[in-house]
């Protein structure tokens, strides 16, 4: 009997343990999305993306490791292109880095936009816009790449090549299809994060 009370005990406070060792650390009351990112000069950090539909905008919070908010980018969509010729938008974010694009510790978001609708042609461009809401890059009638566009396979764009930093883009223009090959003047990070898989905004 003394030996099955002492083990009885034995189970109870290893259940106890284990339950003990998961507690809620805090809570993003808003974001379509949270995840952690690893920044070159600004470290790992919370990201949340949050849409804002009636207004046409998404911005991008960044926390750091105490919750405390580090950062915020928004994009504003009539920043753009005029968002009242277009029935349907979409934002599609695609890497976020602080040392890619240019040389200083400014946090970088690249994403893409497509509109369509109201017998507009279609719009599609391919954007990097700093935390200061400067465009460090845009190019229309282009995409992250025709495969990602057409069959919605994830395709790499940021990649090292003998040692530099490159981004691969798809363009398109009058049925003429060709991919272009940007050399980038920041550095390739082992870290570098590409926005997970499905990461899409759209209306």
């Amino acid at each position: 009997m003394k030996k099955a009370l002492i083990s009885t005990l034995i189970i109870v406070l290893s259940l106890s343990n284990v339950f003990t060792q998961i507690t809620k650390e805090n809570t993003f009351s808003f974001g379509a999305d949270c995840f952690p990112i690893h920044l070159q000069n600004n470290g790992t950090k919370y990201c949340t993306i949050d849409v804002n539909r009636s207004h046409k905008k998404s911005t991008i919070h960044f926390y750091n490791a105490d919750h405390t908010l580090f950062r915020s980018i928004t994009i504003q969509l009539n920043r753009f292109l005029d968002t009242s010729r277009y029935e349907k938008w979409g934002i599609w974010y695609k890497n976020i880095s602080d040392n890619l694009f240019n040389t200083d510790d400014k946090i970088e978001v690249l994403f893409a936009i497509e509109a369509y609708g109201h017998n507009a042609e279609p719009y599609d461009a391919v954007f990097v816009l700093n935390e200061e809401g400067i465009r460090l890059f845009e190019k229309h009638n282009a995409t992250f790449d025709m495969l990602n566009f057409y069959y919605g396979k994830q395709m790499q764009n940021i990649y090292q090549f003998n040692g530099d930093a490159k981004m691969i883009l798809g363009c398109h223009k009058n049925d003429s299809f060709k991919h272009i090959i940007y050399d980038l003047p920041g550095s390739f990070n082992s870290n570098l994060f590409n926005v997970p898989p499905g990461i899409t905004y759209k209306k």
